[in-house]
């Protein structure tokens, strides 16, 4: 077995564009196995959040244990250490979890799927009430053998969901669920396929400002591999020649740093009986190229990417099942930045029916790696292995700075948001991925959730929420004054300090305002209005009236002079202005 392993793992291979991608093996990367304290998982799912709010990150694994019941376990991370909390949470297995701030109050709620020991599928959601999960009476369809997603695919601020998976003895299903913002969800008809053996990752595959997806598994006619473009909320199917596979894991990053998202491939593809791994660069225009890293296909396991010797390129951790010699396996492959990818030569566990987490357990800086599956005795097994990377003096610093020239345009109902990348960085490439917070307070979450602390300490390890995109819209806002900020996340999920806070004001004409011939500028600093038109100096009259309707203030001016609004007290009042043949009215927040 081991001679057989060994070939396995050092075989070049060409892609199908016919570049040679050599897997070698690097020199070792330090890690660590730790005395974690996790309990024995197998054929579930591992999931790590910063749910407490204190700093660190904590972890959710699911699965079987060695009764072969199904169980679900909410392990607090105290400096370092994991001790399970008393949450009751329900026992599933074959199934995910999956983190993500759907109400918007600034902490994480859960989301678990799977199979129960009666054999129903089960979807349940938690929320988070001060660092206490409670169950909601929030209802999805229960599934098991798929996966499910958090996004915000119509860009009004909340998380909707995506699942996908068996529903009740292969019942193909895949449903979008759209956050109506009051804690309910409602069903979207779709034309995504209803699949088996499912997977899914989300990214902006071709930077328009909103997240695409990605979606692998068997659709009852085969396995498929498809990626579908958000075209206002509608998800169209690219052509893209994708190899089918089922029973995998995919996920986003960007191979190369020019700044788009390629796609890591894993699963098997049941007409010939092989499992697979492939990258597939995005070669923009809707071209995407397989690239292959002479590792082998695996199945039934996980994959995760991160920057693990902070070098600013996207590594990965892959671990599953293997055809061939039927082997189990768990890998590690480092980003030699010039296209190809070399083995890293640490012995990790070989795992099948396996999941793998990559996060910055301990805070030093590094990307760590949970695992859980069933080892080579053939019984569950967790693993910690913390990644000494971080404290090697020699490890290239990839803490970014801040985002800079901050700006916003506001449309109707809809603001854009928009910064520069920093300019201070060592590297000349663009690793960087953005995290985006819009609220209605100072300092708070409640439209656009960025998932950290108020000092911008990540609460959920990986990209930022709006990834590569430096220009970012949100739909649907009420009138009101916004707060926000962004950060900077490097590939190791190092992030930036929050760039100093931005204040915009959005306010909706509720009158006559033609076309682009006058503008009413509101200046919230100095509270003067100015309305301006293609011929300045025309006569008008200006009012200030309550919701009520009752006038507060009127005055005689011409257009393109600034008047300063009088004392009020604040809230929402109506300007009027009054011209020789028109009238503009306009909301103003005071």
């Amino acid at each position: 077995m081991t001679n057989c392993i060994t070939r396995f793992f050092s075989r070049s291979s060409k892609t199908a564009a016919g570049l040679l991608l050599i897997a070698g093996t690097s020199v070792a990367q330090n890690f660590t196995q730790m005395n974690a304290g996790l309990t024995p998982f197998a054929h579930g799912y591992s999931s790590m959040a910063d749910y407490d709010a204190d700093g660190d990150l904590d972890l959710v694994l699911t699965g079987i244990q060695s009764n072969s019941l199904g169980k679900a376990t909410l392990f607090q991370n105290t400096n370092g250490v994991y001790t399970a909390t008393g949450t009751l949470l329900e026992g599933l297995q074959k199934g995910t979890a999956s983190w993500a701030d759907y109400d918007r109050d600034g902490d994480l709620d859960l989301l678990l799927a799977g199979l129960a020991d009666d054999y129903s599928r089960k979807t349940i959601l938690y929320f988070n009430d001060n660092g206490l999960i409670k169950p909601t009476t929030v209802r999805f369809p229960g599934f098991a053998n798929g996966q499910a997603g958090w996004f915000d695919y119509d860009r009004d601020g909340y998380p909707d969901l995506l699942i996908s998976g068996d529903t009740l003895s292969l019942n193909h299903f895949t449903g979008l669920y759209h956050n109506q913002g009051d804690g309910t969800f409602q069903s979207v008809p779709t034309s995504l396929p209803n699949l088996v053996s499912s997977a899914m990752a989300f990214a902006d595959i071709d930077n328009d400002g909103d997240i695409d997806l990605a979606l692998s598994g068997d659709s009852g006619g085969g396995d498929i591999t498809r990626l579908y473009k958000n075209v206002d909320g509608t998800f169209v199917e690219v052509n893209a020649d994708l190899e089918g596979v089922s029973a995998g894991s995919m996920a986003f990053g960007d191979i190369e740093n020019d700044g788009d998202m390629d796609l890591f491939v894993q699963g098997v593809n049941f007409i010939n009986g092989t499992s697979v791994f492939w990258i597939y660069r995005n070669d923009g225009n809707d071209e995407w190229t397989k690239l292959a890293v002479g590792m082998p296909g695996l199945y039934l396991g996980g994959l995760a990417l991160a920057d693990f010797d902070l070098d600013g390129w996207i590594d990965f951790i892959a671990t599953g099942k293997g055809t061939g010699c039927g082997i189990n396996a768990t890998v590690m492959y480092r980003n030699n930045g010039n296209g190809g990818f070399w083995q890293v030569g640490y012995d990790f566990p070989a795992l099948a029916n396996s999941s793998v987490s990559a996060a910055d357990y301990d805070n030093d800086g590094d990307a760590d790696v949970v695992l859980t599956g069933i080892n080579g005795n053939g019984v569950p097994s967790s693993y910690l292995f913390r990644n000494d990377n971080g404290t090697n003096q020699f490890a290239q610093s990839l803490v970014p700075m801040q985002p800079e020239n901050l700006s916003s345009e506001v449309d109707g109902t809809s603001i854009t948001f928009k910064w520069n990348r920093p300019q201070a960085m060592r590297m000349t490439l663009n690793p960087l991925t953005y995290n985006l917070r819009v609220g209605t307070t100072p300092g708070g979450n409640e439209v656009f959730s960025s998932n950290t602390l108020n000092n911008g300490t990540p609460l959920l390890p990986g990209m930022g929420n709006v990834q590569l995109d430096t220009v970012w819209t949100i739909n649907q806002l009420r009138d009101g004054t916004y707060y926000w900020t962004v950060q900077a996340v490097s590939p190791g999920f190092a992030a930036s300090e929050p760039a100093p806070e931005e204040i915009v004001d959005l306010y909706t004409a509720i009158g006559n305002t033609p076309g682009n011939e006058y503008k009413l500028i509101f200046n919230r600093s100095d509270r003067s209005i100015l309305l301006t038109s293609k011929t300045d100096n025309q006569p008008m009259t200006i009012q200030i009236s309550n919701l009520a309707g009752q006038r507060l203030y009127s005055s005689n001016t011409l257009t393109g002079n600034r008047l300063v609004v009088p004392s009020l007290p604040p809230g929402l009042y109506v300007i009027s202005c009054s011209l020789p043949n028109e009238t503009v009215v306009q909301k103003i927040l005071l």
